[in-house]
């Protein structure tokens, strides 16, 4: 739901593939581009996603909620997994006590952004 294929941004990942029976190998890329600010009354940010796997790319946008939605999926449907990994997961925060016209500062958005490449990365691999 968050960004279409997962898989790991640098690294090949294997998928079955149903019609053939095979596995092929897939390289997907990720990378949090930016973000905008978006809302006229209430301002929120959306950040903006660049998902690929060869040649296809996808632009997505997505809140910080939606991560923090994806965060909890994984986490209560593949804690196992994700501790079998080996893989640190850095620390998620989903919002903190910030007041309102904090939380679109540029410094806080960037930080926000390079947090969300992190997060994005560890669970792709």
């Amino acid at each position: 739901f968050f960004l279409c294929g997962l898989a790991h941004p640098r690294m090949p990942r294997l998928v079955n593939q149903a019609v053939v029976g095979t596995p092929v190998e897939v390289v997907v890329l990720c990378s949090v581009e930016g973000h905008e600010l978006c809302g006229e009354a209430r301002p929120y940010a959306v950040y903006r996603v660049l998902v690929s796997e060869g040649e296809r790319e996808w632009r997505i946008r997505r809140r910080w909620s939606d991560l923090r939605i994806l965060v909890a999926e994984l986490n209560a449907k593949h804690a196992d997994d994700l501790r079998a990994s080996g893989v640190p997961i850095p620390d998620f925060s989903s919002h903190g006590l910030r007041l309102a016209h904090q939380m679109l500062e540029l410094k806080f958005l960037n930080s926000r952004a390079a947090s969300m490449q992190s997060l994005l990365r560890a669970y792709l691999s």
